[in-house]
């Protein structure tokens, strides 16, 4: 969100690059630390974006 904001306000790029570049970055800083860095970040109840995958 805050990468989307700014370039958006800041860049001027258009809103569709900013959310792609955004989810983009998000989903590669979440799979980064979980995986390569192997640090146990917090899980959800309810929702396990990987269990498609059957990563638990």
């Amino acid at each position: 969100m805050y990468i989307a904001v700014f370039m958006v306000w800041l860049g001027k790029y258009p809103t569709w690059k900013a959310i792609a570049v955004a989810i983009g970055v998000s989903v590669a800083l979440y799979l980064m630390f979980e995986f390569w860095f192997q640090v146990p970040l917090p899980h959800g109840a309810w929702f396990n974006p990987l269990e498609f995958v059957g990563v638990n």
